[in-house]
């Protein structure tokens, strides 16, 4: 799987068409694709018969990019019926989970231990879990969601996070990155996945920041 960049390209005042903006960057090797991103969050309310210790969203706060974070969530069966986790469905596969137990008597607990994956995430991230059970002889299933919340300490910084092309503001702007964590920093290509931009490599500092500017062709 090629690492993910998250990041914005907002177009917004020139072309509709435009609103989400992507370009690709090969850096050292590996594809980092930069585009805009959106995991709406539904109910993760918890229902009577589970109670989840210490609480349905944790958050790890900061965490390196490339590494692996270990989150436990206790399952504790508060009805007075048999309760039977059916599936466990990570949103992404940044994320793997281990559980002890599937059926629980009233008052047993299961614990489900979540390890989230950084990888090339930046910024602020989310990964949610749904788990699926029944109760006692009801064939129904109900679910809750759990979350892992937390903060990624980038590699490197980019500067502007993002771009936004209007008709105030010029069709040609800079993105400058950063070594942040890391001694050297090899961008070989900047590619636009979109006919009506134009990237250029504008400087290569040696063990310093590399600047990219980004020109965008409202005619195109």
């Amino acid at each position: 799987m090629l690492p993910v960049l998250q990041t914005s390209w907002n177009t917004r005042g020139i072309r509709p068409a435009a609103r989400l903006v992507a370009f690709a960057i090969c850096f050292c090797g590996s594809l980092i694709l930069a585009y805009l991103s959106i995991a709406p969050l539904g109910n993760v309310g918890a229902p009577h018969e589970i109670e989840v210790l210490p609480d349905l969203i944790q958050d790890v706060g900061a965490v390196r990019q490339r590494s692996a974070t270990n989150v436990r969530f206790d399952l504790i069966n508060r009805s007075n019926t048999s309760v039977t986790i059916t599936s466990l469905s990570p949103s992404c596969d940044c994320t793997s989970f281990d559980i002890s137990q599937h059926d629980l008597r009233p008052g047993e607990t299961s614990a489900v231990s979540l390890e989230y994956q950084s990888g090339t995430s930046r910024g602020r991230v989310e990964a949610m879990t749904r788990i699926d059970y029944r109760t006692g002889n009801d064939p129904r299933e109900r679910s809750i969601t759990l979350i892992v919340r937390g903060t990624i300490d980038p590699d490197f910084d980019v500067d502007p996070e993002s771009l936004e092309f209007t008709t105030s503001n010029p069709l040609v702007q800079r993105v400058i990155l950063r070594p942040r964590h890391i001694a050297r920093l090899d961008v070989l290509a900047a590619n636009p996945n979109k006919p009506f931009l134009t990237t250029a490599i504008a400087d290569r500092a040696i063990n310093g920041p590399v600047e990219i500017d980004v020109a965008f062709h409202p005619d195109l």
